[in-house]
């Protein structure tokens, strides 16, 4: 029993001292999902506004390849919505 109890004892001090790093390890995993998501974010607004002037510039531009690239990214039709469970 005392064995057991030093053991516990010992894990409790490691648990203490693995916290405030696991503290930080968990704000910087947030903080690089923000900036991915920021990044990413970034990417789709420039790159749909380069598709809209695509589209505005019409056929016969000699950019028709890279706006039928561009439109199987962004011409998706709407999403379909989740269809809510039957209370029942």
């Amino acid at each position: 029993m005392a064995a057991e109890l030093l053991d516990v004892e010992s894990d409790l001090a490691a648990l203490d001292a693995l916290r405030p790093r696991l503290a930080r390890l968990t704000s910087l995993h947030e903080k690089s999902d923000d900036s991915s998501v920021a990044l990413g974010s970034d990417v789709m607004v420039f790159t749909l506004s380069i598709y809209g002037v695509l589209k505005a510039l019409g056929a016969g531009a000699g950019l028709d390849e890279l706006k039928a690239q561009m439109s199987s990214r962004f011409n998706r039709g709407p999403r379909a919505t989740p269809t809510p469970p039957a209370n029942g």
